[in-house]
C-alpha cells in the first residue's frame, strides 16, 4: 500500500516537510511570545528566520542530493565490471534498443569501438537490423523474458561478414 515510500527521494521529502513544518509552528509560537506587543519586529524576524531557514535546508537538500547523485554516477560506472574480463562478448542493451555497455570482446565483434556504439541503438549502427532473424530473436528474448541460443551469420554495414 505504501510501496512509494521506500523510494528515497520520496522518503527525503517528507522528512524534510515534517521538520520544515514543526520548526515554522515552534519558532512562530516563541517569536509570537517573545515579540507579541510589537508585530512590526514580530513580522521583520518572522520573516528573517524563514528566510534563512529556507536557504540553509536548500543548501543541506542540495548538497545531500549531489552526492547521492554522484554516488549513483559512481555505481553506474562500476556496475558493468565483472563483464570487463569475460572473453565472452557482453553487450547491454536497453528497451530502446541502446547500448549501455559492451565488454572487450563484444566491441571486436562490433568492428566498433565502445565510444562509437554506447549511447546509440543497434538500428542507428547495423541498419536494416530490425528485419534480421537475430533481431526478432533478441526482440523475443526482451519481451518474453526467456533465453533462446542461435548461431548468426552477421553482415556488417561495410560488407564484411
Amino acid at each position: 500500500m505504501f510501496a512509494f515510500l521506500k523510494r528515497l527521494d520520496v522518503r527525503v521529502c517528507l522528512i524534510y516537510g515534517t521538520i520544515a513544518a514543526l520548526w515554522i509552528i515552534a519558532s512562530d509560537s516563541i517569536f509570537n511570545q517573545l515579540f507579541a506587543d510589537n508585530p512590526t519586529v514580530l513580522n521583520t524576524l518572522i520573516l528573517i528566520k524563514n528566510s534563512i531557514f529556507i536557504v540553509f535546508t536548500s543548501l543541506i537538500l542540495f548538497v545531500f542530493l549531489s552526492k547521492q547523485q554522484s554516488s549513483k554516477s559512481e555505481h553506474e560506472t562500476h556496475r558493468f565490471d565483472a563483464y570487463d574480463t569475460l572473453i565472452e562478448g557482453v553487450q547491454i542493451i536497453d528497451h530502446d534498443w541502446r547500448y549501455l555497455y559492451l565488454n572487450a570482446s563484444a566491441t571486436q565483434h562490433s568492428h566498433y569501438s565502445p565510444g562509437e556504439l554506447i549511447g546509440y541503438t543497434m538500428m542507428e549502427k547495423y541498419p536494416g537490423i530490425e528485419a534480421s532473424e537475430l533481431f526478432a530473436i533478441m526482440q523475443s528474448c526482451m519481451t518474453n523474458r526467456v533465453a533462446q541460443q542461435m548461431e548468426n551469420e552477421f553482415v556488417y554495414p561495410d560488407g564484411s561478414q
